[in-house]
């Protein structure tokens, strides 16, 4: 991990409280890393480098992710979703996290390993990040798009952006460096429970 990524990701306020628009009735919650794409073929190489990667956490538990790309329907955006194993609430979970630090230490694996990835337009590491693109709660995935007018508000922790897109949103000093071309506002731990 980069020294500015490592120190800013360590330095995050682990009081933050987590707000999602998703209900407590669903019955299952996803935790995963989103990346979206204007290029398809950037986007499957970027599916392909996180299909089938193990991380390893210091605790010596190892988990794997799964990544694929959709599409925005009318956007020509692509989003690669890459969900590591064992981190979302399903129904018939796998999940195996006992602590906040195991699922900040995902998260850094997954930010480290976007520092290797190209043009993409934006990232988020979370629960059920895919909301955050959505115009309003009645749209669906292929509905999802890129407003960075909005990267600027409350409850984008861990979003990295383009520095093209910078110059569109209104309250730039929230981001920091986060490697070569990107910037983004620090993570701020989760709770495991996914609320």
């Amino acid at each position: 991990m980069s020294r500015t990524l490592n120190s800013i990701f360590i330095s995050a306020n682990r009081n933050t409280p987590v707000t999602n628009r998703t209900s407590r009735k669903t019955m299952a919650r996803f935790y995963y890393l989103l990346t979206a794409f204007e290029n398809q073929i950037h986007a499957e190489k970027c599916a392909s480098f996180f299909h089938g990667k193990n991380f390893s956490l210091t605790s010596g538990m190892i988990f794997h992710c799964d990544s694929w790309v959709s599409s925005s329907d009318g956007n020509k955006l692509f989003w690669v979703t890459t969900e590591p194993e064992g981190v979302s609430l399903k129904s018939q979970p796998k999940h195996w996290l006992q602590n906040s630090e195991q699922l900040d230490e995902i998260a850094a694996l997954l930010y480290q390993s976007l520092t290797h990835m190209e043009l993409f337009s934006c990232a988020i590491v979370g629960w059920e990040v895919a909301d955050l693109f959505l115009p309003d709660v009645t749209c669906g995935r292929s509905d999802m798009r890129i407003d960075p007018s909005s990267f600027g508000v409350p409850g984008w922790s861990g979003l990295v952006i383009a520095k093209s897109l910078v110059s569109s949103v209104e309250n730039k000093q929230v981001f920091q460096p986060f490697c070569e071309g990107y910037v983004w506002q620090p993570y701020r731990t989760l709770s495991i429970s996914g609320w």
